[in-house]
């Protein structure tokens, strides 16, 4: 049997509109899953880099035996949280005929000396701390948190009290992930909620 060669194989017109029609159904919900596992990411990539700082300010108080200071702020220049950490770590006076020793004493004189090592968060995360059920604090410049030497203790909160920073999502609401300290030992644990 010979085929027709008149008959063409291919699609309709029919057919290729309502490929069209269901591909512009899908193209917006596909969009927006994307963009929210995108600022889920950056949300995880937020809060592990905290938690990263926070535990290796702590890690450094227990091995060097120096307060180690965490400041969490906010750089206005690229729009990102920073994660900054500076060392008591002494330094010797050069100048003095006997080896005296002087060295950071405080977060302010991490300031005057710029010894702050940086760590950006990314730029879609907020950081926040928890002060009371319901009552935020946004995280901006000042907001010290220091690990005293030996033992990590966070001298921030009260002995025995918890401090919580909250990491949010600016663009969704519902993304938050939780990082607490233990006031006593310093130790700190991460609660995602996505």
């Amino acid at each position: 049997m010979m085929n027709n060669p008149k008959t063409q194989q291919g699609f309709t017109l029919l057919e290729m509109l309502i490929v069209l029609a269901i591909l512009a159904i899908l193209t917006p919900i596909i969009i927006s899953f994307a963009g929210r596992q995108t600022a889920r990411l950056q949300l995880e990539e937020g809060s592990q880099t905290l938690t990263q700082g926070l535990n290796e300010a702590r890690s450094a108080a227990r091995k060097t035996s120096r307060d180690q200071f965490v400041r969490l702020d906010f750089d206005t220049g690229k729009q990102v949280y920073r994660v900054r950490i500076c060392s008591s770590e002494p330094t010797v006076a050069a100048a003095s005929p006997e080896p005296a020793v002087t060295g950071v004493a405080n977060a302010a004189a991490c300031d005057a000396q710029s010894k702050w090592k940086d760590t950006a968060l990314p730029p879609t995360v907020k950081v926040f701390r928890l002060t009371a059920p319901g009552a935020d604090l946004n995280v901006g410049s000042g907001q010290d948190i220091t690990y005293n030497a030996p033992y990590s203790r966070v001298s921030l909160s009260p002995i025995g009290q918890d401090l919580q920073l909250e990491v949010r999502s600016k663009n969704y609401a519902d993304l938050t992930s939780k990082v607490n300290i233990l006031g006593v030992t310093g130790k700190v644990n991460k609660l995602d909620r996505f």
